[in-house]
């Protein structure tokens, strides 16, 4: 006897659809923090530069 399990083909594909979703989104955070970090360290660069630079006149 073949016992087979039956699984609705569209509450499987919206599960999916859901999670990757989540998963974009948790992305688009990432690099959305990733690049605030970038431009503080920018910043934090400059303003050392400049300090560097008022040290040595």
């Amino acid at each position: 006897m073949d016992n087979q399990l039956s699984v609705p083909v569209e509450a499987v594909a919206q599960a999916i659809a859901d999670q990757r979703n989540a998963a974009l989104d948790q992305a688009a955070q990432w690099q959305a923090l990733a690049q605030q970090m970038m431009a503080e360290r920018d910043q934090l660069a400059a303003e050392l530069d400049k300090l560097r630079a008022d040290a040595v006149n």
